[in-house]
């Protein structure tokens, strides 16, 4: 939700820690591609950056126009094609596909500003409208505020194909209908993952958690 600080996943420590050897991230809700860093830190600059937004996208595409490794792309992941209803907030981190609900009691400086309509579908979707190959990215970090769940359904047979996968995770109902972290074991325990790093260090009603994929 917020940018990243050195509390939170390094993963220049969690890659070798788990035997994950990165040959490209999949990172959908990129904001403006402020994990990049730690990418490269991890021995990966090989990154494919999703961002919804097109407000935001417009800032992040620039940074890395001159960088062959970083595919930049701006369309919602959902589990459906289709215009969907975006809630942008006045913090943009905190911006999502779900209209917000306890975030408002949480975070009452951060408020939805308006409504707007996103170009969405799932993951393979756009990996082959853009004719990208799944194979040269094996792990997969989703940071986007609620909508992990549906980005994950959506995601069919390809879930079972990375190696790893970073995930936010909800304890609450931040917005309107989001998964829970159960929700999230759901469906990454039954693809073979093992949930083996759990971190909330700024609020207890969401963190992040990252998952290694077993056999």
């Amino acid at each position: 939700m917020f940018a990243r600080d050195t509390s939170m996943f390094r993963y220049a420590d969690l890659f070798p820690r788990y035997g994950i050897l990165p040959r490209g991230v999949i990172h959908i809700g990129a904001h403006e591609g402020e994990e990049y860093p730690h990418y490269v830190e991890a021995g990966c600059r090989r990154v494919l950056f999703i961002e919804a937004d097109p407000n935001t996208f417009a800032r992040l595409a620039p940074k890395f126009r001159d960088n062959p490794d970083v595919t930049c792309i701006n369309r919602a992941v959902s589990d459906r094609a289709g215009r969907l209803p975006f809630s942008r907030m006045s913090g943009s981190q905190s911006s999502s596909l779900l209209p917000p609900k306890e975030h408002l009691d949480i975070y009452p400086g951060i408020t939805l500003t308006e409504t707007i309509e996103v170009e969405a579908a799932p993951l393979p979707d756009i990996l082959a409208e853009f004719r990208l190959d799944a194979v040269g990215y094996n792990v997969l970090a989703i940071d986007t505020q609620g909508a992990e769940r549906m980005i994950l359904a959506g995601c069919g047979p390809l879930l079972s194909r990375f190696d790893a996968v970073s995930v936010e995770v909800n304890y609450a109902e931040l917005y309107e209908g989001c998964g829970r972290i159960a929700d999230i074991d759901d469906l990454l325990f039954a693809q073979g993952y093992e949930r083996v790093e759990e971190i909330s260090p700024f609020h207890h009603s969401w963190g992040d958690a990252f998952y290694v994929r077993r056999g």
